[in-house]
């Protein structure tokens, strides 16, 4: 197997559970730089680590900050990999964050 198609099957598992968290999207893997060097799949995969935790249940959700920090990281994944960001929606329910008082 070539190191690009090893990157981009490497890529593929790590955005399996960041998809999860905000629908489907097109495969993108194409849109990638040939040849993808080190650095790139470096930040690609940190940026990735960095959406898992900030798309978790609790953190997006918690407040509008909150939410628009989870859009701006799919934003700039998007712009890196080429693939057409999902954003995640405001919760229908609200933000979990304690109202601040007047």
């Amino acid at each position: 197997m070539s190191s690009r198609r090893k990157f981009l099957a490497t890529v593929a598992s790590l955005l399996a559970p960041v998809t999860a968290c905000f629908g489907s999207r097109n495969d993108c893997s194409q849109n990638l730089p040939e040849p993808v060097d080190d650095s790139l799949a470096d930040a690609i995969e940190n940026l990735e680590n960095i959406m898992m935790i900030q798309l978790s249940d609790g953190n997006w959700n918690y407040d509008p900050y909150m939410h628009g920090l989870a859009n701006g990281l799919i934003c700039a994944h998007s712009v890196i990999t080429g693939c057409d960001p999902n954003y995640v929606d405001a919760p229908e329910d609200g933000f979990s964050a304690p109202e601040k008082p007047a």
